[in-house]
């Protein structure tokens, strides 16, 4: 085994603050600015929760700027724009699924890249935590820093291995990170499932005074994810046997009933800085306000028509685009079938911007750039507060990773499965309700249909209620429904065709820079068709 960094060299130690204040996105955050090695941070009980603070920011970082938007790219709700696949050759192969998606591929590697971090720090502090004395009123503190790191650690290694398969978890042995060999994809589950279940059980119930805390429900909601999206396919990361929904339903339901959210009454609430939305958001990634610490999505989001001045707040760079399905009413013909959006679905115009008029003027295309500039957009990201202050760069709105709409449907999915259906009509109903607002009736409410029709009418739903919010990739690949879905919606896997019948593409490469880095790995260690 390969030891790779000594423990002198942990550097997100200390200090990162917070303040919060009355909206939902007013949160000032810095990153840490001190280094201290592990001995000295956990020399003193009172640096833990900074250290811990530090890893949280960098599980923020893997929704952040362009390498956080990697994983959203060739779905079917999804497309790059044209000068992004014209210019950003392995970068366009994400959605044409060509030759240079690969294990050369350098957004593959940077995805990785941005997650490794947060295993190998959560790894560090669980290791020091083991070996701190435990006395009196100490041990309730180390109890739930114990819960936050094996949260952080659970949750990103649960996404890697959804987008990866079995993992090289690394461990800790006097202080120094060994890497290992790859596990397969039933002892990574297994490794995940111990972290969650264990975080469960120490991590508080209700939200913290520091928001940035996870909850126990947290833990829940991705280990009931994890159960409904475990790999069962052997042909790709193999049969884990933790495919389990009826498990994945008791926890769900735990966390609809236990008291702590409720959806916004409002869909449009969700979507405005200036508003608290922790009634409803189960674990949130706290950014600044406008330049102070922010995340850069709308930059990429935004359209490039809408760029001048940089001070419009919808501006941007056309890397993450609506399909033509995604954005397209259900009374428009499109890829053979109707388009997404019902009629009276108010968040159809909380979702996507179709109009470009900017101070009374309409943008104008700029040349050369593609014709999909003045084509809707997703919405979600911009931040108004930015307008005519700052560059859109500079939205900082809050982004959620767990919110209760997500856990509805995710609820409604495992009745179905489990021949409950009934119980799952009432679940997306009732999110279908808040999002219909004024313009629902009994036209609206979904009844009684066959199984395999509710699946993928509740894939149409999960993106009106949650597109482009980062969860795609791993549902479409859960359902059985990615290469179906992405050949008839994403124009530019369309083009190339190479998606079709040929799966392995569910499945990131394992970067080559990673295997050449661990002498535990081999080129046979790779996935399989790389």
């Amino acid at each position: 085994m390969k030891t790779i960094i000594n423990k002198s060299i942990v550097a997100l130690a200390l200090l990162g603050s917070v303040i919060a204040m009355d909206s939902c996105s007013d949160f000032l955050s810095q990153e840490p600015q001190t280094a201290l090695s592990t001995e000295q941070v956990f020399a003193d009980i009172n640096n833990i929760q900074p250290y811990l603070n530090g890893v949280y920011y960098c599980f923020r970082r893997t929704r952040y700027e362009r390498t956080g938007l990697y994983v959203f790219l060739g779905l079917d709700e999804t497309r790059q724009g044209d000068y992004q696949v014209w210019t950003e050759a392995p970068q366009a192969s994400l959605d044409y699924y060509n030759g240079l998606f690969n294990r050369e591929n350098v957004c593959v590697a940077a995805a990785w890249n941005i997650r490794w971090p947060v295993i190998i720090r959560a790894s560090q502090a669980l290791d020091a935590l083991s070996k701190m004395p435990v006395a009196g009123e100490d041990s309730a503190r180390i109890s739930s820093f114990i819960g936050q790191a094996e949260f952080y650690r659970g949750a990103m290694l649960f996404e890697m291995a959804q987008y990866w398969g079995g993992l090289p978890i690394p461990e800790v042995k006097d202080g120094n990170i060994v890497l290992k060999g790859r596990m397969n994809i039933t002892d990574t589950y297994a490794y995940i499932v111990a972290d969650l279940e264990d975080a469960i059980r120490r991590l508080p119930e209700t939200k913290q005074a520091d928001l940035r805390i996870p909850t126990k429900w947290a833990a829940q909601a991705v280990l009931a994810r994890l159960y409904m999206s475990a790999w069962e396919d052997e042909s790709l990361a193999g049969k884990s046997g933790y495919r389990d929904y009826d498990k994945a339903q008791k926890l769900l339901e735990e966390i609809i009933n236990c008291g702590e959210f409720d959806l916004m009454p409002d869909y449009a609430d969700l979507w405005n800085p200036e508003k608290s939305c922790e009634l409803e958001a189960i674990y949130t990634l706290y950014w600044g306000s406008l330049e102070a610490d922010v995340h850069g999505l709308q930059w990429h989001i935004g359209s490039r028509a809408a760029t001048s001045p940089s001070t419009c707040y919808f501006g941007g760079y056309d890397l993450v685009n609506p399909s033509a399905w995604a954005y397209s009413k259900a009374t428009e013909t499109i890829d053979g079938g109707p388009g997404l959006w019902e009629t009276g679905d108010l968040r159809f115009e909380e979702s996507i911007r179709t109009d470009y008029t900017y101070q009374g003027a309409k943008c104008t295309e700029v040349t050369g750039f593609g014709d999909d500039q003045l084509l809707p957009h997703f919405k979600k990201y911009e931040d108004i507060r930015t307008d005519g202050v700052q560059s859109f760069w500079n939205a900082g709105k809050n982004t959620y990773y767990l919110r209760l709409a997500d856990i509805y449907l995710l609820n409604a999915e495992c009745l179905n499965e489990l021949d409950r259906q009934p119980e799952a009509l009432n679940m997306v109903n009732e999110v279908r309700k808040r999002g219909f607002g004024s313009n629902w009736d009994s036209s609206k409410e979904w009844t009684a249909m066959s199984k395999d029709e509710f699946l993928d009418k509740l894939f149409d739903e999960r993106t009106r209620e949650l597109s482009c919010e980062g969860w795609r990739r791993i549902d479409l690949t859960r359902a059985g429904l990615y290469v179906k879905r992405v050949m008839q919606h994403n124009k530019w896997a369309r083009e190339t065709g190479t998606l079709q019948g040929d799966n392995h593409f569910l499945l990131y490469p394992i970067p080559d820079t990673e295997i050449k880095a661990n002498n535990n790995l081999s080129p046979a260690d790779q996935n399989p068709g790389y």
